[in-house]
């Protein structure tokens, strides 16, 4: 009943608006849950370095499993040029848009690499205003570049017909480090999640101390709030009927 009860309460709360929570809020959050709060500080059981790299470790995990942190990237296009290095910080790219010098915009199309050297065996030779784009894992000119990711826009233009793009890709959030760092790089609309990492760490903590009545219950919280993101983000509850409404 009392693992029921923590659910049932994370639920609530998370039908209503939240503030952000800090780094420092956070980590105070775990402290009480894990009965690791005293006044004098020197006497805590866990440092906060621990405490830093299991919220990390957490951020990284809920990001992966929602893919919540949503990013955009735009510049202009270099005439004759095949390829350009992705943000070292990409999961996966959603959308791309081409702005033409005319002011033109479409929504360039993806193709997978088999497509499209099956499609398009000289596609690195053919020039024009671009309507597709591949990300490529390596442009096979470094065998140790630190980001082997690059996309390429096809055709490849030229003086004539270059423009600007605008990628939209889901991002990993850069780690917290200062006690005034909000998680998932402070996007506004995941302020309401900070408290997940919370749940994860106070649930680790609670089975490496084989606590694991309490662990499960914390694990059971976690795994709801990570269920709650993966429904309510991109929501889009105004979209006209018939289009599909529902989150990633």
């Amino acid at each position: 009943m009392k693992r029921i009860a923590l659910i049932l309460f994370v639920i609530f709360v998370w039908a209503f608006p939240a503030q952000a929570l800090t780094l420092s809020e956070i980590k105070t959050q775990i402290r009480v849950a894990i009965r690791d709060n005293p006044a004098d500080s020197s006497r805590r059981r866990y440092s906060d370095s621990l405490l830093l790299q299991f919220a990390n470790e957490g951020q990284r995990e809920v990001n992966n499993l929602t893919w919540a942190c949503d990013t955009s990237q735009t510049y202009v296009l270099s005439p004759l040029t095949t390829y350009y290095a992705l943000p070292t910080n990409l999961i996966a790219v959603h959308q791309v848009y081409f702005k033409d010098r005319a002011g033109g915009l479409i929504e360039l199309d993806e193709k997978l690499q088999r497509s499209l050297y099956d499609e398009f065996p000289s596609w690195d030779k053919s020039n024009g205003s671009p309507i597709y784009y591949w990300v490529s894992s390596s442009s096979g000119t470094s065998a140790t570049a630190s980001n082997p990711l690059q996309i390429s826009y096809i055709p490849i233009p030229t003086r004539q017909s270059t423009g600007t793009v605008t990628i939209w890709f889901y991002s990993q959030p850069s780690d917290l480090s200062s006690d005034s760092d909000i998680p998932f790089d402070a996007q506004a609309e995941l302020l309401p999640y900070n408290m997940t990492l919370a749940y994860y760490v106070i649930a680790r903590i609670k089975f490496i101390e084989a606590r694991n009545d309490e662990a499960v219950t914390y694990q059971g919280i976690y795994q709801t709030a990570v269920a709650i993101m993966k429904d309510r983000i991109g929501r889009a509850p105004n979209v006209t009927a018939g289009v599909s409404a529902g989150g990633k």
